[in-house]
């Protein structure tokens, strides 16, 4: 929510980030109830749905025929000017994230370095600030629009939806009976002990009542039910004709139980006129009655124990005591689940043949080639990160007059709801703070039309691919965010190599008595 004056009067900017159905009756009324009675007007931004249009999307033109790349040197210097300067950009509520960047002029990329700021609503200043400094330390800032969104809670179902015997990189996952849900990472192993567990992002996982963790997510698993229950219906429907009425289905219908009795209703109307088809219907039909009935027979199953998260900025003695934000949790996985998982014999990665080499990357690692397997997108890549943005290091606004990231957490605010409560957290946490910025996130550039990541892929670990000859890939990083901006659509990330290290001493705190837990990727195991 932002305030502007506009000819003497009051105007209050809402930016809402839902889902498909747009922004809801309810929150309009309930804002024009609230604002109206003062006379002030109400401009409404859909930015999951007219986000194209509200950030003005434009290509960038590139005069050297490429991207360029900034030196490491210019990274690191401008790197430490933002960390120092976040109090000014906290002063203005529009800005969401600041990275070191090329500066952009009539969307053509220059040779000058600058920092770049992300806004809501770029040529506007909220009511009662002043502008945005055009220069802090000694490079020029460039205004682009742009904003940070968590990506969890997907819709379509994947292949990540489904349930195998064993646990498959990429796949959803879930706090049981929660309606959130998240990506499985990696599967870890404290080489201490052999205990294996599951790797997603700490608020993916992390529950103030609730430890059990579940494949796939219960929101995804009931989203899955809905979307093939109205397939067949539909199928089914083209068969009988408008003169046969079928079963009613609720577009909210969730309800597992709702959900099952319609089928159960339908089914024998299919039954009765199924006898004179094409072969391409029944084909279809079938299809999506055998999906359902599979779901109805396999419920989401328990996998895993929550154990530990961590959900704020870290810093390390052994990465030159830098800052990082990190978003990342372990679950330890049940006995069964570990039988599955090592029977198979490697780790496998949902839509690719490659699977981790055991080995997690730095964070400044020059890295090329990158894939990743998530919940929502699935099998997805980039090979721009080297080439354009190298390492280059974003913090992402926190909290301003409006929340970038995501719901506050239940410690920080007893007024706002939230399915996946944090535990554990100062009052304020990092992310609900009003001064807090999420510091030195990675950041990798989409390619091409395709997403690298959207709702849902929160906790997919990032690979970098060596080689068609080589499968055997090491972890980068751990998806959180997106940033769509005016000119690119960013994969927002915490260090992997970081996030294993501090989880390390989270549970070498919990277990004081046996030896120190060290981390790393699951790769292969021994069979029998």
């Amino acid at each position: 929510m932002l305030p502007y004056a506009q000819n003497g009067e009051v105007e209050i900017h809402l930016y809402v980030y839902k889902d498909r159905s747009g922004i809801p009756t309810e929150l309009k009324n309930a804002a024009q109830a609230l604002f109206g009675q003062r006379g002030w007007k109400l401009i409404w931004a859909d930015l999951f749905n007219d986000a194209f249009n509200l950030l003005k999307v434009t290509p960038i033109e590139y005069l050297s025929g490429g991207p360029k790349r900034l030196e490491e040197s210019q990274v690191d210097e401008i790197d430490e000017i933002i960390n120092k300067h976040l109090h000014v950009f906290s002063k203005h509520r529009n800005v969401t994230a600041v990275q070191p960047s090329f500066k952009v002029t009539n969307s053509v990329q220059t040779q000058e370095a600058c920092i770049v700021v992300y806004v809501l609503g770029k040529g506007q200043i909220p009511l009662g600030e002043s502008e945005i400094p055009c220069t802090i330390g000694s490079y020029p800032v460039d205004v682009v629009n742009g904003f940070c969104v968590r990506t969890k809670d997907p819709y379509l179902p994947t292949e990540a939806h489904e349930q195998k015997e064993f646990l498959r990189l990429g796949a959803s996952i879930g706090v049981n009976e929660r309606q959130s849900s998240g990506t499985l990472g990696a599967i870890v192993e404290d080489v201490n002990n052999g205990t294996l567990y599951a790797l997603s992002c700490d608020r993916v996982m992390n529950d103030a009542d609730e430890n059990k963790i579940i494949h796939p997510g219960l929101d995804v698993y009931r989203y899955y039910l809905g979307h093939h229950l109205a397939e067949y219906r539909g199928w089914i429907e083209r068969v009988t004709g408008p003169a046969v009425e079928l079963p009613h289905l609720p577009d909210d219908c969730l309800e597992e139980t709702e959900l099952q009795k319609i089928f159960n209703d339908i089914k024998p109307i299919k039954d009765k006129y199924i006898t004179s088809v094409s072969q391409y219907k029944l084909t279809m039909i079938q299809f999506h009655e055998g999906k359902l009935e599979e779901a109805f027979d396999k419920r989401p199953r328990v996998i895993a124990k929550y154990l530990a998260g961590v959900r704020c900025n870290v810093q390390l003695e052994t990465n030159n005591g830098k800052e990082h934000f990190i978003d990342a949790a372990i679950s330890e996985l049940n006995k069964d689940e570990v039988q599955e998982v090592k029977a198979e014999g490697e780790i496998v990665i949902i839509g690719t043949k490659h699977y981790p080499n055991g080995e997690c990357l730095s964070a400044t690692a020059d890295v090329k080639d990158l894939f990743k397997s998530g919940s929502a997108t699935g099998f997805t890549q980039s090979n721009r990160l080297a080439d354009e943005l190298g390492n280059r290091p974003t913090y992402i606004r926190g909290k301003s007059n409006g929340r970038w990231i995501d719901v506050q957490c239940i410690n920080c605010s007893k007024t706002v709801p939230a399915q996946s409560q944090a535990r554990d957290l100062l009052s304020p946490c990092e992310q609900c703070n009003l001064d807090r910025w999420l510091k030195r996130c990675l950041c990798i550039q989409q390619q091409g039309a395709k997403p690298f990541c959207e709702i849902g892929d929160s906790g997919a670990v990032v690979f970098e691919e060596r080689g068609n000859e080589k499968s055997a890939a090491p972890g980068f990083a751990m998806i959180f965010a997106e940033l769509p901006s005016q000119y690119y659509k960013f994969a927002i990330a915490s260090p992997l190599e970081i996030a294993l290290e501090v989880l390390a001493r989270k549970v070498s705190e919990l277990r004081p008595n046996e030896k120190p837990c060290h981390l790393k990727l699951a790769s292969k195991f021994d069979t029998i």
